[in-house]
């Protein structure tokens, strides 16, 4: 069973967007309490951020990558409040499902296609939006546990990731021709490139 916190795993950077789900956070009622996992140059002034909004949030620093699943499975929803491109894609959300737990995201190209197999996605920046997203998690019917980390193992396992990219490459390059053989070419410093 879910644990009594929400869980943000990455770097603290503008980007990530910790500003906008901390003043989501100040919006959503009741409060929730945030274990933030990761370290960066914006801590101290998450820290300041978080005392000023009169937020409950832990900041974990670094965890060790064998302690993250106990963290994913004890949280309510993993949320990633990516506020632009720089974000295309959004592993701890992967990591999330995979350990049971849904997401809360923002509507970014590829972040959002990652969010929907088990979760929700906000406008990105937009603190009420996202609020309302969380809300709509914490009482909804997400799908969570073994059913959630079945569908993320079919569409993201290393096995079901490269026959998708095998189909990928055939697709673009033809069929495979027997006898081919593969050639160096020349980089414009004459140095071989294969």
């Amino acid at each position: 069973m879910a644990g009594d916190y929400l869980l943000f795993v990455g770097r603290l950077v503008p980007y990530k967007g910790l500003d906008v789900l901390f003043r989501a956070l100040a919006i959503l009622r009741p409060p929730q309490p945030l274990f933030v996992i990761g370290d960066g140059p914006l801590r101290k002034d998450l820290e300041a951020l978080a005392r000023q909004l009169r937020l409950d949030v832990r900041f974990l620093g670094h965890v060790k990558d064998e302690e993250l699943p106990m963290y994913y499975r004890g949280a309510r929803l993993t949320i990633l409040p990516s506020v632009n491109r720089q974000e295309a894609f959004g592993i701890a959300l992967v990591e999330s499902m995979a350990c049971g737990t849904p997401v809360v995201a923002s509507a970014l190209p590829g972040v959002a296609d990652v969010a929907r197999v088990g979760g929700l996605v906000a406008p990105p920046g937009d603190a009420h939006g996202l609020a309302q997203q969380v809300g709509a998690a914490l009482e909804g019917t997400l799908d969570r546990g073994r059913k959630l980390a079945q569908r993320v193992h079919t569409l993201f396992s290393w096995d079901a990731v490269a026959a998708r990219m095998e189909s990928i490459y055939a697709q673009v390059g033809g069929p495979a021709r027997p006898g081919r053989e593969v050639v160096a070419s020349a980089h414009p410093r004459d140095h071989p490139v294969l």
